[in-house]
């Protein structure tokens, strides 16, 4: 089964080209590079489009979703959802020290906030993705935990295959409802 997986949810976004687990290419790309950086991986016809949706950057991910989407339709090629954060914590597994039970993977979710998720020390998610003040994350942690962001680590695309499969809706990981669907429900 050939995949092309994406992640946009960061500054730098990366694409990746798999034959089964085998990787084939992966490229890296900053904001508008994407599909100049699909185009060096040539996938031809690729059974499924894995595509990280987040949380992150709300521009970025809807413009991996809207490549994605672009790409699947024509061919009629499945597309499946895959956390962003997910993919976060496989990128960063090589790097947690021994002495760390657990990873904290987290970004900026402005207003004072953080998006917040926990790790084993495998990459499993110990919690949904939430939001939240670093001081409430740091305060309900009972172990040693490694925290973890983009930058300075950024998710790679070809460990979206390897995230254990979850549901996920075909739209980005809103954890806070946005401006436009307050305004749109009143």
């Amino acid at each position: 089964m050939i995949t092309l997986a994406i992640d946009t949810s960061t500054a730098r976004g990366s694409v990746a080209l798999l034959d089964g687990n085998r990787l084939v290419a992966e490229e890296t790309f900053e904001r508008d590079g994407i599909f100049e950086a699909i185009g060096k991986l040539k996938p031809g016809d690729c059974d499924l489009i894995l595509v990280g949706v987040g949380p992150g950057s709300f521009t970025g991910i809807r413009a991996g979703l809207a490549a994605a989407k672009g790409l699947a339709l024509p061919r009629s090629v499945p597309i499946r959802a895959v956390s962003s954060f997910d993919a976060l914590a496989l990128t960063a597994l090589p790097e947690v020290p021994a002495e760390y039970r657990q990873m904290c993977v987290h970004a900026d979710a402005r207003r004072g906030e953080i998006y917040f998720a926990l790790y084993d020390r495998v990459g499993k998610p110990l919690t949904p993705c939430r939001i939240g003040t670093r001081e409430l994350v740091t305060g309900g942690l009972r172990e040693p935990t490694w925290w973890v962001s983009a930058p300075p680590v950024y998710p790679r695309a070809a460990l979206l295959a390897q995230v254990a499969p979850v549901e996920l809706p075909l739209e980005p990981i809103y954890l806070r409802e946005t401006e436009y669907r307050k305004i749109s429900t009143h």
